[in-house]
């Protein structure tokens, strides 16, 4: 598990691990394996309900706030495979990306 977190919070790569933790293939394996059998899901549940209990806070959210942004892009890799997009509304070539977040503070 150890292995697994620190190679998601830091977005590092799989060679890159440090030598106190299991080997890169094992890390893999059990990261593909528990995304396969549904346990890092069942993981991510539990944490989302135990913060939201710490809060206070129901365990279902009642609402939440959309937004969306507009990112200046250039193309990658050609146009047929990462178009860049266009926001008319202001008129900027770019990817226009949504966020959907609780009202929790």
């Amino acid at each position: 598990m150890n292995g697994d977190m620190y190679v998601l919070s830091t977005g590092c790569q799989w060679r890159t691990i440090p030598k106190d933790l299991p080997h890169k293939s094992t890390v893999h394996d059990y990261l593909d394996l528990w995304s396969w059998d549904g346990t890092l899901d069942r993981i991510h549940h539990a944490l989302y309900v135990a913060c939201r209990e710490h809060c206070e806070r129901e365990v279902s959210p009642t609402a939440a706030i959309i937004d969306s942004q507009s990112v200046k892009s250039t193309e990658k890799g050609g146009a047929w495979i990462d178009p860049h997009g266009y926001d008319a509304g202001k008129k900027i070539k770019g990817k226009k990306r949504h966020i959907l977040v609780d009202t929790m503070k």
